[in-house]
């Protein structure tokens, strides 16, 4: 079975290409809203959505394009929507950076050749995403969202301005601004419902079931879990609502890593399930990546470590694909995997590699993430160097997660005290981090992280 995408021949039966992860299925199924196409349509004939890479990739030059349709200007024209719908749909399915980077230029030059500022803007909003994802540049995709957002300010164009704020909530999340990203919601929430409404076609995603979802990341972050969790629940059921499969997925996933959080095992699964059938059925390479990486985690909070790592495995060679930021991230936790089945050489080169490469990308948050998965590999050498850099790597992640107001990961990182104390012969020290650890999941609303450690304590 030939990949339709780079050409690499796959079993046959395969759904999915060996060498690129592209969907193999005869039928294309629509990644927005999960409608099944006929065979050789490029667009889902429900909402509107390219079907599959080949659909959104294909590029024609403005010349053959003049020539098709006889009209240059209307060539031109042409050729500036479809570099729009390209960049939005292509942070979903993969799009190169040599292409990106292209986009832009084209688009940059067609704008200032018709002095139009307000498709200058338009440009640097369906920019923005792959720039964080395909590119994995956060920083650059705020710089061009922000830019973006004065000239539709400048513009007047209220239903652009609410596209890019809601770009850059997302970057901000990412770069792990959470302060930042708490404004940037609270001024897409300022615009009308229409706005909202209107966006949708600015972004590909029905944006009111992403604001009413995606505002309780923020709170997450916080440790204000109970009000995240509503917000998640209002997401998932608005979009199941509309038939934003697509969007269903992304909250039902961010739910489940919410669950892990509060060690609610039984509830972790069923959503980071539920959200890993939906990205299988619309068959997009970015859903697929988030909804593994969900998955991978709850298998790993049941007990089924060797399945967790087959999942983040499989998450990874999406994420390389379609979402460079979220690559560290899974390398974290594929160290702390390899960690607990005790494979610690590979666990360290993970989380070393998952270090450097949140480094590399501004991505603070996921830095602490990275830092926790290291520090717990050099506790479990056990001996004395080992537990001095796991003391270090402590102090370094607790200072970041203060710094940036990550208060999530805290009582996780006491945890880790508490066993590095235990390890030096410090038995105080030990029960001191556990009951620092119990008091902020209490505070969080994380009841059965609290009977854990109850337990713990009184064993």
């Amino acid at each position: 079975m030939r990949c339709s995408a780079c050409g690499h021949e796959n079993r046959e039966g395969a759904r999915f290409c060996g060498a690129c992860a592209t969907s193999l299925a005869s039928d294309p199924v629509c990644f927005s809203c999960g409608a099944k196409n006929p065979t050789g349509q490029k667009f889902c004939d429900e909402c509107g959505a390219p079907l599959g890479v080949q659909g959104v990739g294909s590029r024609v030059s403005g010349k053959a394009l003049a020539e098709q349709v006889g009209d240059a200007a209307l060539a031109l024209e042409l050729g500036q929507q479809s570099r729009f719908m390209i960049l939005e749909y292509g942070w979903r399915l993969g799009v190169t950076e040599a292409e990106a980077n292209e986009l832009l230029r084209e688009g940059e030059a067609w704008a200032c050749r018709n002095d139009d500022p307000r498709a200058l803007a338009a440009l640097y909003n369906a920019f923005s995403m792959p720039c964080v994802f395909s590119l994995g540049n956060p920083r650059r995709a705020r710089e061009v969202a922000e830019q973006g957002l004065r000239l539709a300010e400048r513009a007047g164009d209220a239903v652009l301005a609410c596209a890019l704020e809601l770009r850059l909530f997302f970057t901000f999340e990412r770069l792990g601004f959470f302060p930042a990203t708490s404004a940037a919601m609270e001024a897409v929430l300022r615009h009308l419902p229409e706005d909202l409404e209107q966006a949708s076609l600015l972004v590909g995603y029905s944006v009111p079931a992403a604001v009413a979802g995606f505002r309780g990341w923020a709170y997450v972050y916080t440790g204000q879990l109970d009000v995240a969790l509503d917000h998640y629940r209002r997401g998932i059921a608005l979009a199941r609502a509309n038939q934003a499969a697509e969007v269903a997925g992304w909250l039902l996933g961010i739910e489940s890593s919410l669950w892990c959080g509060r060690g609610e095992v039984g509830r972790v699964s069923g959503a980071a399930r539920e959200s890993l059938e939906i990205a299988e059925r619309i068959e997009s390479p970015l859903s697929q990546a988030l909804a593994l990486h969900g998955f991978g985690r709850a298998v790993a909070l049941a007990g089924d470590t060797r399945a967790a790592v087959s999942a983040l495995e499989r998450a990874l060679v999406f994420a390389e694909r379609v979402h460079l930021c979220l690559e560290p991230e899974i390398l974290s936790d594929l160290a702390l995997a390899h960690c607990t089945l005790g494979a610690l050489a590979e666990a360290h080169a993970l989380a070393e590699r998952a270090l450097d490469l949140a480094g590399k990308r501004g991505l603070l948050g996921v830095e602490v993430l990275a830092l926790r998965a290291l520090a717990r590999v050099h506790l479990e050498d056990g001996t004395a160097a080992p537990l001095a850099e796991a003391r270090r790597l402590l102090d370094r992640a607790d200072s970041r997660a203060e710094e940036i107001g990550y208060r999530l990961i805290l009582p996780r990182l006491c945890e880790l005290r508490a066993d590095l104390a235990r390890r030096q012969g410090d038995a105080a020290a030990a029960e001191g981090a556990l009951r620092q650890s119990q008091r902020l999941y209490q505070e969080m609303g994380a009841p059965l992280q609290v009977e854990r450690l109850a337990r713990e304590l009184g064993s």
